[in-house]
């Protein structure tokens, strides 16, 4: 169970700058991230700040601004990474508190403008461990116009087909979506309202939101499992579009009869049975000027796993734990076998590379190999013999902390040179 003492609180917010200065006071800025160290209010633990269209020259005024509101000069908190590529940046401010608990910091760029060459447009991502929690956060500021969305959607797969070659976890035979606890994908995402620009103008005059909010672009899409697989999202017709408005008044500004839209998104994935993270709140800011985008805020709370220093008194009695596999059956998603255009079919062998975090040797891959394809079950089966070869041997022994665990799983076709189709993930709470 989730407990609210344990829980820290993470803020992740998008605002896309449009090349403006830093200019922001300080009411602006507590409408934006909220408390600050000179305020008596709970402030977040963990702040992290995806900027688009932030020029050059102004990305230190930025930084330094978004820093000295939040710390006031009381140095509690710092700034542990920052990322840019051309005009997208990320920042990623920790309270000075938990600084030691956070690890492995790794770090990519993705361009995605003209000819995948050009940063214009594209991603930075930033993957980190705090205590035992996996978390990797992506900033993305994708191709404009309403009618490019299938290109969006393009942007988006070649942004996680590239964090899979960039190592940025500790699995690296596993991709991204499936050996990060959360995965956050955030930023200037460019999908639009598809609905006529003075009919959703009327409608926001009155607050009917919910009225147009569902022929977004973008929730299309996932809908149809084209993108984002199993994402979430709040609601966002609980808030007025982000795009597009006067840049220092609440006017809708008409570009093109370009209906106003959720161009800016937070968006995030847990692992199955993954509970420590859930969303307390999702929000547009109104009253943050100077850019024809108006900031996107999430908030979380999150406990994070933490390794047993000491024995319970239920483990001192255990001087080995193994991990076996008495069943396993393997369901290719169809959507995604369409996504990764994999062929397989029904007389394959199919193979899978078991990894587990808490073994002696995490990168080597324990082997299932003779997966055949069961047509009463419609799946792909292993027999009695091979699932019992697999004995994976953690170092931790503590149930309840190997109960919050994950066993890693690559999928190959045997038949086709070895060639990976998949990804998965095996939970051990119920096991």
């Amino acid at each position: 169970d989730n407990s609210e003492e344990e829980a820290l609180s993470l803020l992740v917010s998008s605002w896309n700058v449009g090349e403006n200065e830093f200019n922001l006071d300080d009411e602006s800025m507590y409408r934006w991230l909220g408390s600050n160290t000179s305020q008596r209010y709970r402030m977040h633990d963990i702040y992290v700040i995806g900027l688009q269209e932030c020029a050059g020259q102004h990305r230190r005024a930025w930084t330094n601004g978004i820093l000295q509101y939040l710390d006031g000069g009381t140095k509690q908190f710092v700034l542990v990474h920052k990322i840019h590529l051309m005009n997208i940046l990320m920042l990623v401010i920790v309270n000075r508190l938990y600084e030691s608990r956070i690890r492995v910091i790794r770090c990519k760029t993705v361009a995605c403008g003209k000819g995948n060459i050009i940063g214009n447009k594209g991603a930075v991502a930033v993957s980190l461990k705090f205590d035992e929690s996996t978390f990797v956060f992506v900033n993305a500021h994708l191709v404009a116009r309403a009618e490019r969305y299938m290109q969006r959607m393009e942007n988006i797969q070649r942004i996680f087909k590239m964090l899979d070659s960039a190592n940025m976890g500790p699995m690296h035979n596993m991709d991204v979506l499936n050996q990060f606890q959360h995965v956050i994908f955030f930023g200037d995402l460019n999908y639009r309202i598809m609905k006529d620009f003075r009919t959703v103008c009327q409608l926001m005059k009155n607050a009917e939101f919910a009225r147009f909010a569902h022929c977004d672009q973008l929730n299309e899409q996932m809908c149809t499992y084209e993108i984002l697989y199993k994402f979430k999202e709040g609601d966002i017709s609980m808030f007025a579009p982000t795009y597009r408005w006067e840049r220092h008044k609440n006017v809708i500004s008409n570009k093109r009869e370009q209906a106003p839209s959720y161009t800016d998104r937070v968006l995030f994935k847990s692992l199955p049975n993954c509970h420590s993270l859930w969303l307390t709140k999702y929000k547009s800011c109104m009253k943050c000027y100077g850019s024809d985008h108006r900031p996107i805020v999430s908030t979380f709370k999150f406990v994070p796993n933490v390794l047993p220093r000491t024995h319970s008194r239920k483990s001192k009695k255990l001087k080995k734990i193994q991990i076996m596999l008495r069943g396993f059956k393997l369901v290719l998603n169809s959507n995604a076998k369409k996504l990764r255009n994999v062929e397989v079919n029904e007389s394959d062998e199919i193979c899978c590379n078991l990894y587990y975090a808490y073994s002696d040797n995490p990168r080597e891959a324990h082997k299932l190999c003779g997966g055949y394809f069961d047509a009463q079950q419609k799946c792909f089966a292993f027999n009695f013999e091979t699932l019992n070869a697999v004995k994976i041997i953690p170092f931790v022994l503590n149930p309840e902390f190997i109960a919050m665990t994950y066993i890693y799983v690559q999928i190959v076709n045997a038949s086709r040179s070895n060639s990976v189709i998949g990804y998965s993930t095996i939970s051990l709470l119920n096991v």
